[in-house]
C-alpha cells in the first residue's frame, strides 16, 4: 500500500491515461491487456510530361513528379498519450521537376543540357500533437520551455511505455545540372560533358523537446520471489521517482550540402575498318559535407594547432580509361585499360 501523502499527481494524472485490462489473469505479472489498431494509409502519385519542339534544331520536355502520403504507426493503447515504440504519424510528400533540351547545331553535333530538383519534404508527428502538459500538472515555468507540444516521454521496465519522440520537419532536397556535347569528326567521335550536383537537407530536431522521463524497477525487494515481475516501475511513476531525467535539448536547426562536380571527356576513333580506340577522362570534384551556417562542431577552435597531418578529402579526383575494340570475322575482341588516382582519406 502507498501511503496517499506519497503518492505524485503528475504520477497518477500520467498513469490514469493506460487503459483499462481486456484479458484475463491467471496470475499476478502477466499481461492482462491486448491493445490492436487498424491503420488508415493514404498516398497518392501523380506525373506530368510535356514534349516540345521549337525549332528543327531545339527540342525539349519538362516533366513534373508529385508523391505524398501519410502513414501512421498506430496506437495500440488507444490512448491520447501515443503508445511508446509505434507513436508516429509521418506525412511525406515528394516533388522532383525535370527540364532537358537538345540542341543540333549541326548535323554533326548533338548539344544537351538538362536541370532537374527534387524536393523531398518529411514531417514526423507524435500522436499527441499539440498536448499540452500543464493538465498533468506540470508547473506552466516548465512547459514553457519545452520546444514541443506533446505528452512526454515515459519509458516504462515493465509497463507500455507512454509518448513519442519524433523529430518533426526536415526537407531533403537536391540540384542538378547536365551538360553534354557530342561532335564528329569524319572517323573521330568526341564526347564532353559536366554534371553539377547539390544534395542538401534542411532540418529542426525536435526529438526529445517534449521531455523524457524513465522509470525502472528501483522498489523491488531483493527478497521478492516476483523479482522484475513485481513491476515496481508503477510504482515509481505513482510516487514521482523517475530512475533518468533527460534534460531539455537545445533546439538545432541544420543545413547539410554536399555539393559534387564531375566532368566527362571521352573520344571514340575508327583507325583501320576493324580497330576502334576508345580513349576518356573523367574529373570529379566534390567539397566535402558542410552545414550552412557552420553549426556541424559549435565551439571548435579551427585555428588550433594539431599534430595530425592534414586530410585530403578535398582533392579532386581523376579517372582515365582506355579500350580497343577489333572486328575479327563478326566477333569482338576488346582490350581495356583504367586508371583511378584520388585523395587519400584521414579518419
Amino acid at each position: 500500500m502507498i501511503p496517499q501523502t506519497s503518492l505524485s499527481p503528475i504520477g497518477l494524472a500520467i498513469a490514469a491515461v493506460y487503459p483499462h485490462p481486456n484479458t484475463a489473469t491467471a496470475s499476478f505479472g502477466t499481461n492482462n491487456y491486448n491493445g490492436t489498431d487498424v491503420l488508415k494509409d493514404r498516398a497518392d502519385e501523380s506525373i506530368y510530361k510535356l514534349d516540345h519542339q521549337f525549332f528543327s534544331w531545339w527540342r525539349a520536355n519538362v516533366s513534373y513528379l508529385h508523391y505524398a502520403s501519410k502513414e501512421p504507426g498506430g496506437n495500440p493503447n488507444a490512448s491520447i498519450a501515443g503508445t511508446g515504440g509505434v507513436d508516429y504519424l509521418l506525412y511525406r510528400k515528394v516533388d522532383a521537376i525535370n527540364w532537358n533540351n537538345t540542341f543540333l547545331p549541326s548535323p554533326a553535333m548533338v548539344v544537351t543540357v538538362g536541370y532537374g530538383f527534387n524536393r523531398f519534404p518529411n514531417n514526423s508527428l507524435d500522436s499527441s500533437a499539440g498536448f499540452d502538459q500543464t493538465t498533468l500538472g506540470f508547473p506552466s515555468s516548465y512547459v514553457n520551455q519545452l520546444q514541443k507540444k506533446s505528452f512526454p516521454v515515459v519509458n516504462m521496465t515493465n509497463f507500455s511505455s507512454l509518448g513519442g519522440a519524433n523529430s518533426g520537419p526536415s526537407v531533403f532536397y537536391s540540384r542538378s545540372v547536365v551538360l553534354g556535347v557530342s561532335k564528329y569528326l569524319g572517323k573521330h567521335n568526341l564526347k564532353s560533358g559536366f554534371v553539377f550536383r547539390s544534395i542538401s537537407v534542411d532540418f529542426t530536431d525536435l526529438s526529445n523537446g517534449n521531455g523524457t522521463f524513465n522509470f525502472a524497477n528501483d522498489f523491488v525487494s531483493p527478497s521478492d520471489p516476483l523479482g522484475k515481475k513485481a513491476k515496481t516501475d508503477l510504482v515509481n511513476l505513482l510516487t514521482g521517482y523517475a530512475s533518468l531525467v533527460l534534460p531539455l535539448p537545445r533546439l538545432s536547426t541544420w543545413q547539410p550540402m554536399l555539393p559534387t562536380t564531375p566532368a566527362i571527356s571521352r573520344t571514340t576513333t575508327a583507325l583501320p575498318a576493324k580497330l576502334t580506340l576508345n580513349l576518356g577522362l573523367r574529373y570529379e570534384w566534390e567539397a566535402g559535407l558542410s552545414e550552412r551556417s557552420n553549426h556541424y562542431a559549435v565551439g571548435f577552435d579551427q585555428n588550433a594547432t594539431t599534430r595530425c597531418r592534414r586530410p585530403q578529402a578535398l582533392q579532386p579526383r581523376a579517372v582515365s580509361n582506355s579500350q580497343v575494340k577489333m572486328d575479327i570475322v563478326a566477333v569482338i575482341q576488346s582490350v581495356g585499360f583504367g586508371r583511378d588516382r584520388g585523395p587519400t582519406l584521414l579518419l
